[in-house]
C-alpha cells in the first residue's frame, strides 16, 4: 500500500499547487509590513540633519593670544570674496593648513570670531579655544602659521535634511 502512494499522486496538480501556496492573509500582512518599515526608514533618516560647510580659501592676516593664562587665541584671516552673510559668531570652523605640495599639515578647530568687510577685502576673525602660544591639531600636531600663510577654512554654516539634500542633488 505504501509503494502505491509513493507511486501514485493522491492529489491532482493544480490542488497541489493551491496548498503549496501561503494563506493570502500572510501575504497582504507581509507586504503590509514591508511597507511600514519602508515609511519609518524614511521618517528616522528625515529626521537626521547634515552640515552644510562653506570652504573658504583665505590669507593669515594676523594672530593675536589672549595671554599666557587665558584660554585662546585670535586668528584673523583675509578672504578675497564679497561679504558673507551665512557667516555668524559663534559658527563652527575648521583651519586647515597646507604643507608642501598642497598636502593638508592638519586642522585647529575654531569658531567665528567675527566678520567684517574693507573695501573689495572681507576680514574673518576666528577663535581657537586652546592654552598657551601653540597651534594644536586635534591628535596634538603642532600647527606652524605665518602672516601670509594660504589656508582654507571650512565654516559650518547651517543644517539640512536628508532627504532635501537627496532632493537638491537630484534635481541637479
Amino acid at each position: 500500500m505504501a509503494e502505491l502512494k509513493s507511486r501514485y499522486e493522491v492529489r491532482s496538480h493544480e490542488v497541489q499547487e493551491v496548498m503549496n501556496r501561503p494563506p493570502h492573509f500572510v501575504v497582504s500582512w507581509g507586504n503590509t509590513m514591508i511597507v511600514l518599515a519602508i515609511v519609518a526608514a524614511m521618517i528616522l533618516i528625515n529626521n537626521i540633519r547634515l552640515e552644510i560647510k562653506e570652504q573658504l580659501p583665505a590669507v593669515l592676516a594676523s594672530r593675536y593670544s589672549d595671554g599666557p593664562s587665558a584660554v585662546g587665541q585670535r586668528l584673523v584671516f583675509s578672504l578675497n570674496m564679497p561679504p558673507q552673510h551665512r557667516l555668524l559668531h559663534g559658527n563652527r570652523a575648521l583651519v586647515c593648513v597646507f604643507g608642501g605640495n598642497a598636502v593638508s599639515a592638519g586642522g585647529a578647530e575654531a569658531s567665528v570670531d567675527s566678520v567684517w568687510s574693507d573695501g573689495h577685502v572681507t576680514w574673518l576673525a576666528l577663535h581657537v579655544a586652546q592654552r598657551g602660544d601653540e597651534l594644536r591639531t586635534r591628535d596634538n600636531k603642532v600647527l606652524s602659521l605665518s602672516k601670509g600663510m594660504p589656508v582654507s577654512i571650512d565654516v559650518v554654516t547651517g543644517q539640512e535634511k536628508v532627504l532635501i539634500s537627496m532632493f537638491r542633488k537630484i534635481l541637479r
